[in-house]
């Protein structure tokens, strides 16, 4: 009895010091595919950053929220299965978060995305492919932004190129220095429509000008011929006015055709 005893108590020693395993293995199944994860059995709670994606697990689904979770938190290697049985995604968390390699595939087999996480965020080259297998964008990522360059491809070939800085664009010198010259002569371009205008003004004033002469000659021709015929002495005068009115218009023409606002003459 008293060997009894003393088993009883050693083996109950011993099942109170085994602890529960850290992580556990879940099957999730969905209506177009299938999810295998780790699941972390610490109860702990974890410090979370409320700018960061977290993977949890409850009431037989993953589900993912920014800045916090409520169930069992994902912690493991994660596959998830097409209803085909080929791959649809890969890779590992740790403490709910993304971190390492992960690899995406489209139904057919071939390969989508590749990327590289680091605590939730995405760090290194993320390259992403066609359902033919063809790279279509290669980019770098730091921090979780965009920092390097971002190639676009097409047939193989380069079609595009940019560089970033911490999610920011950088402009090359030479496009800068290309727009400013661009802004600076568009107002030239205004300035040589302004002219255009003035010059169309111009003309038109003198001929509206050179019109109003010849129409005050014909009604002086027709005054003249009501009246009594006059000395040829005064008609060579009338003649000689004529002239150098036209003349005169002409000169002024010639010297400040953008200037010259129209004047009335006078009788």
């Amino acid at each position: 009895m008293k060997y009894l005893i003393v088993l009883l108590l050693f083996t109950n020693t011993v099942f109170g010091q085994m602890k529960p395993k850290e992580t556990y293995t879940i099957y999730v199944n969905y209506p177009d595919y299938s999810i295998k994860a780790t699941v972390s059995n610490n109860v702990k709670k974890i410090d979370v950053k409320e700018s960061l994606l977290y993977y949890w697990y409850s009431s037989n689904k993953i589900l993912e929220t920014e800045g916090g979770y409520e169930g069992k938190i994902l912690d493991g290697p994660y596959t998830s299965f097409y209803l085909s049985s080929n791959l649809k995604e890969k890779g590992q968390f740790k403490k709910g978060l993304k971190n390492g390699e992960w690899i995406t595939w489209f139904e057919g087999g071939k390969i989508h995305e590749i990327s590289t996480w680091k605590k939730g965020l995405k760090c290194g080259v993320f390259k992403t492919f066609d359902d033919k297998g063809n790279l279509i964008i290669e980019s770098n990522y730091a921090d979780g932004k965009l920092n390097g360059y971002q190639t676009e491809y097409k047939d193989e070939k380069v079609i595009g190129k940019k560089r970033f800085k911490k999610g920011l664009e950088i402009i090359p010198k030479e496009k800068k220095s290309v727009d400013k010259k661009s802004d600076i002569e568009k107002p030239k371009e205004g300035i040589k429509e302004e002219n255009s205008q003035e010059n169309s003004k111009a003309k038109k004033t003198f001929k509206e000008k050179v019109k109003t002469i010849f129409k005050k000659k014909d009604t002086e021709n027709k005054n003249t011929a009501k009246e009594k015929p006059k000395s040829n002495s005064t008609d060579s005068k009338v003649k000689k006015t004529f002239k150098q009115k036209v003349k005169a218009l002409f000169k002024k023409k010639e010297k400040s055709p953008k200037t010259e606002k129209p004047k009335s003459e006078t009788k």
